[in-house]
């Protein structure tokens, strides 16, 4: 569905789509011995029993992808690396296969965007063939590779089995150290760390265009996912020709101008994993935002030379834009902190939520302004 706002003379404003486009999926490989925890470290960063309800497709004997509706990402789970050389001899295959067949396809986006090697630092082992299967990837293909090292219970142990890795082993890979869980021990308790790190590299590295998908689809880095929607703001203020003075739109057309922020609107939501369709968050843009809310909410936003007579020029709707998402942002992180990941999979459920949440901030905004 594309919007179309003009002027009175009929000259195109502002033209856009009001639907989300639709985001690639990240494709992250994850491998590594058997009993190093890949379904937990997977659980816990993406929020989801994934490998348990998510849809399991085999891609080859060894490879198993996992995804689920809404969730822009797809694992590629191996099967444990064994010391059976036949077996490590196949799964590389299957990797390799994986790859190349992405590399080859005419999707230029549909990739191998990143792959997790998993150790178990409670082993404080590090075989031959891991380093050997390591290397092999890391001169073969240009992908981000980690190594991560899973169930750190002792610091110590796992800092000196990333060294062995890195200085003994001689291998030029980022190793982060992690425990996915909280682990409960005589003397007290050690709480999870390191998932926020792997998403951080992960992110750092990746390319450019699935960076939101990864985002969108982890739930450890909630900061993260706020300068995502602040992007998504950003581009949209641009979008509206922010700054500039040529352009007039009517009063009267204002809360059509305002409508085309419901992209906006859909495109924060998905970024916190808000399953939305584009008809519901019209529906909420139309019962929060009325004509009259929206023009308190101009006229409450302090910027200068937002009207020329009885019209608003590019600046005043760019800020109109801006405070419109920085109120439905703050509505869509309080939903996303405060709900369980079974209630924000209830879509009316979580349209109510916006509703409140935004209605509330919204009357906040308008109270709180200058006469």
């Amino acid at each position: 569905m594309v919007r179309v706002l003009k002027d009175e003379d009929g000259n195109v404003i502002f033209e856009g789509s009001a639907e989300l486009e639709e985001i690639p999926k990240a494709n992250i490989i994850i491998t590594g011995k058997t009993g190093v925890g890949k379904s937990t470290l997977i659980n816990q960063i993406f929020g989801e029993a994934l490998s348990k309800v998510g849809t399991g497709r085999p891609v080859t004997q060894d490879v198993t992808q996992y995804t689920k509706p809404n969730i822009p990402v797809s694992i590629y789970d191996t099967i444990g690396l064994e010391l059976d050389k036949e077996r490590q001899e196949q799964t590389k295959s299957d990797m390799s296969g994986i790859i190349s067949d992405k590399i080859n396809n005419p999707d230029p986006v549909d990739l191998v965007h990143a792959i997790w090697y998993c150790v178990n630092a409670g082993s404080s082992r590090f075989e031959d063939f891991e380093a050997n299967f390591i290397r092999y990837f890391r001169s073969k293909f240009e992908i981000p590779f980690f190594v991560i090292l899973t169930q750190c219970t002792s610091r110590k142990k796992a800092a000196e089995l990333k060294g062995h890795i890195v200085k003994e082993r001689g291998l030029d890979v980022e190793v982060i150290l992690t425990l996915a869980e909280d682990y409960e021990t005589d003397a007290g308790n050690i709480t999870k760390f390191g998932l926020d790190e792997v998403v951080d590299a992960t992110v750092k590295r990746i390319p450019e265009f699935v960076e939101n998908s990864f985002i969108s689809a982890q739930r450890v880095n909630m900061k993260l996912k706020h300068e995502a929607a602040m992007g998504v703001i950003k581009k949209y203020v641009k979008a509206t020709g922010f700054g500039k003075l040529v352009r007039r739109i009517p009063l009267i057309n204002i809360g059509a101008a305002f409508d085309d922020a419901a992209a906006m609107f859909k495109a924060i939501g998905d970024i916190y994993g808000l399953d939305t369709n584009s008809g519901q968050v019209f529906t909420i843009v139309s019962e929060v935002f009325s004509k009259d809310t929206v023009w308190s909410i101009l006229k409450c936003t302090p910027v200068i030379g937002e009207f020329i007579g009885d019209e608003v020029n590019g600046t005043g709707i760019g800020s109109l834009i801006k405070e419109a998402g920085t109120m439905y942002c703050q509505a869509v992180e309080e939903v996303f902190r405060e709900n369980s990941q079974k209630e924000l999979e209830n879509v009316q459920y979580v349209v109510k939520k916006l509703k409140e949440h935004l209605r509330r901030i919204v009357n906040e905004r308008i109270g709180s302004s200058p006469d």
